[in-house]
This record gives structure tokens, sequence and C-alpha cells, in this order.
């Protein structure tokens, strides 16, 4: 189970839906509640998202979803609500990125133009802080420990930011799924497949 998720993950090994369709779950301001409580407790929010996913079954629990080499190594079997709290403690962000691939998967949906957008600004942002980082220790010239922090500062606002987001919309995803919560009217389209062709000789 876990090598198929990776060899699709890596390949690109996608069901043809899945380009078919918009990621019609947007938030925006949609779900304040959830965004604030990630905001505030970002692992608390991780591990309560990822046991509404399984829908409290925790026995479909894997570690890291199946998606990383860990998975199915660490125990998950014997104590999945440990093993996901030290997943959501410790690997964060594998979470975070984790919960999404799964809910992408299982309902199919694109990544967005803009959700590609966010999520480059705030890798770049990281990176950014990094180099800037390196050569204030490497060179010794006024302003450039100051810039250097507010970049760093910056780039950690932008992640957290950006996590709380993505908490909030996988869980109006999941709440959608579950037929909870109807999605919005406007929050995408469904393109249409192209009509079948014969070959003609």
């Amino acid at each position: 189970y876990s090598d198929v998720r990776v060899a699709t993950r890596t390949c690109g090994l996608l069901t043809q839906s899945r380009w078919l369709w918009r990621n019609i779950h947007t938030t925006n301001s949609a779900n304040p509640s959830c965004f604030c409580f990630a905001l505030c407790c970002p692992c608390c929010s991780s591990w309560e998202i990822r046991r509404r996913y399984y829908k409290g079954d925790m026995s479909k629990y894997v570690c890291c979803g199946g998606y990383l080499p860990c998975a199915g190594k660490c125990g998950e079997k014997s104590c999945p609500e440990c093993c996901l709290f030290l997943e959501t403690w410790i690997c964060f962000a594998n979470s975070v990125a984790v919960t999404r691939w799964l809910l992408q998967d299982d309902l199919e949906l694109e990544t967005t133009a803009c959700d590609k957008c966010i999520i480059a600004t705030m890798i770049a942002l990281q990176y950014l802080a990094c180099i800037m980082r390196c050569v204030a220790i490497i060179v010794d010239v006024n302003g450039v420990d100051t810039a250097a922090d507010a970049i760093d500062i910056a780039a950690d606002v932008v992640w957290c930011t950006v996590c709380a987001c993505m908490a909030a919309q996988h869980d109006t995803q999941i709440a959608v799924r579950d037929g909870k919560r109807a999605p919005s009217a406007d929050a995408g389209v469904q393109a249409v497949a192209p009509a079948a062709q014969q070959m003609q000789r």
C-alpha cells in the first residue's frame, strides 16, 4: 500500500479525473475558527484533522499516510494515536503535507495555480531567510544582521499563516466529504472532459 502511494506521487501516475477538477473547496475567510485554532496550536490542529480524515477509525492510520519511507515501520498498528501524535509534533510540516495529499488523492482534487503560488512563495522565503542568515555570518557589514532577522521573521509569519490556511482548507474539504457542509457555488468549476474520438484507418 505504501509503495503504491509513493510510486503514484513520484511518477505522477494520477487518475485523469484529477486533472479535470478544480479545487472546489476553497476556504478564504469561510472557516475562521479553524484558521485561528491552527494558528494558535498548529500541531493539535493537524492531529485532530488527520483523525477526522480517518473518521475516527485509527486502524486505518499509516505513518505519513504511506507516502514516505517511514510508513509501516514506526509501530503505528500497535499504537496509532501515539504515532500520529509524534508525527504531528516532530514532523509537523510533513503531517500537513500528507493530509493534503491524502485528501487530494481521495477526492481527486487538483492543486490550483493560486495554491502553487502561495506554497512556492512560502518555500522561497524560507530559502531566502537561510541564505541571508549565512551571509550575515560570513559578511561583517552593518545592516545585514537586521535584514536577515527581518526576512527570517517574515518567512516564519508566512509559514505559520499558510499552514493555518491549509488546515482550514483540509477541515472544509473533510466537512464537504462527510456531507456536513455544501461546497461553495463559486469556489471553482468542473472542467469538461473532451469527447471520445474514434480511430480511423
